[in-house]
């Protein structure tokens, strides 16, 4: 599946390893999707929301699970990580936009 492809490729970029756990696999496929998207212009608040999606979803109780604007500095750092492999992926690929 092309969005499991990509969700791979992107947790690969974010932590350096092969091999989604298949409970995040929801998570990865959202940043997929963010990448077909808004591809490497994506933004730390839509991967927050994505994030607050999948926390919902996998009904995990989280002091984070708010909105972007409520959350400390600290914790909206977090989310760079991701939005830069996202990011590095949506750019490698040509993806977003008009071009997914």
């Amino acid at each position: 599946m092309y969005l499991d492809e990509l969700a791979e490729e992107i947790y690969t970029e974010a932590e350096g390893l092969e091999g989604i756990p298949e409970d995040y696999m929801l998570l990865y496929r959202m940043y997929a999707l963010l990448a077909l998207s808004v591809g490497p212009w994506v933004t730390s608040i839509q991967v927050h929301a994505a994030w607050a999606v999948w926390v919902s979803e996998s009904d995990i109780e989280h002091e984070s699970n708010k909105p972007w604007g409520d959350l400390a500095p600290s914790v909206q750092l977090l989310s760079h990580p991701y939005v830069e492999a996202i990011y590095k992926v949506a750019k490698r690929r040509g993806l977003g936009l008009d071009n997914g």
